[in-house]
Formats: C-alpha cells, structure tokens, sequence
C-alpha cells in the first residue's frame, strides 16, 4: 500500500518510512501538513499517518481538509501525538482521525494499526462494490 507520512520531526519520519518499507509499502514524505496537504490533492493515498502538531497545517487539519475533499476512495488515517489528554483526543475524533498512536511510537504497534488499516480499507471497498 503507498501511505503518506506527515511529520516535522525528519527523524521520526524516516523511521516510520523505514519500517513501513520494510513490511513491504510504499511511502512518501511531507514536512508538514501543508506539504502533506498539497501531496495529498495531487495524489489521493488510501493512507495517511500525521503527525499532530507541525508548523503551517496540523495534523487534525490536515484530516479534516482529507474528509471535506469528497473523494471516491476512503482514506484512513492515523495521528501520531503526545497529547493524550481526553480533549485533544476528542478534537482528533472530531476531524475525522481514525485512530491514533501515542509517542514514542512502537514499531511493532505502528504495524499493527497499518494491519487494522488495510483490513477497514478492503471492507469498505467491499462494500462499495456491493451497493
């Protein structure tokens, strides 16, 4: 699957890009959630992991311009945070997030969420093709 990762942190991107590869997908980076943004319109990804809070475009943002785009694919997405109070959970929920990962992010975790991802992708496509 080709996914999008949006963050600030270099770093923490290219980890997240490499265990990605490793389990076999596709990526592309963005900066930022307006980098991310402008990726995005050229290129609807079935898949976006976002970082929360980044310069220019926040990672609920960045998923709430996803959700008002009317696509004819869903995307899912996943916010990376530290905030894990109840509001700023709620705010995520709230912009259309389908799940989130605390930081420090766990390799084996960020997987799993993928896993879960992918399986949510192909039920709703099922779906579709069923109507």
């Amino acid at each position: 699957m080709k996914i999008l990762v949006v963050d600030d942190d270099a770093g923490l991107r290219d980890l997240i890009a490499y265990h990605l590869h490793k389990a076999g997908h596709e990526v592309v980076q963005a900066e930022d959630g307006l980098a991310g943004w402008k990726l995005f319109e050229g290129e609807p990804f079935r898949m976006v992991i976002t970082d929360w809070v980044m310069p220019e475009l926040d990672g609920p943002g960045l998923t709430a311009k996803i959700r008002g785009a009317n696509l004819p694919q869903y995307t899912y997405i996943i916010i990376l945070t530290a905030l894990d109070d109840r509001p700023s959970l709620l705010k995520g929920e709230k912009a259309g997030t389908d799940d989130y990962l605390l930081k420090p992010v766990a390799s084996d975790e960020l997987l799993a969420r993928v896993v879960f991802g992918e399986r949510i992708l192909r039920m709703k496509d099922k779906h579709n093709e069923s109507k």
